[in-house]
């Protein structure tokens, strides 16, 4: 349950740690079409929603844009989400780029 409206937020924009809105969109969970990702779709599973929304549009893009004579090696796409470092997000980012840069996988840490 989340904290009643009127304890975070507050008319002035980007005061901290409250929000000046109550409105916004609401997206009803859905899963992304990964078709033609190097990505493991159980992983996908365990990222935050936003990281589906950003994988589904940013694959449809792909997908709709002249990319015949573009080498896909040399093409990536950075992520981010505001967060403080945490053991299990410290061992999802070395499972997943360590791998690919020779990094040992480490045990992901109990929850």
């Amino acid at each position: 349950m989340g904290a009643a409206p009127d304890r975070c937020t507050d008319p002035r924009v980007a005061n901290p740690d409250t929000i000046y809105s109550t409105r916004g969109y609401y997206l009803d969970p859905f899963d992304p079409d990964l078709a033609g990702l190097d990505i493991d779709g159980a992983l996908v599973r365990e990222l935050d929603p936003l990281f589906h929304l950003v994988l589904d549009a940013g694959n449809r893009a792909w997908l709709g844009a002249k990319t015949e004579k573009v080498d896909r090696a040399r093409v990536g796409v950075v992520l981010g989400n505001i967060c403080l470092p945490t053991d299990r997000a410290n061992a999802l980012c070395r499972a997943v780029l360590g791998e690919k840069a020779g990094v040992p996988r480490a045990a992901p840490p109990h929850r």
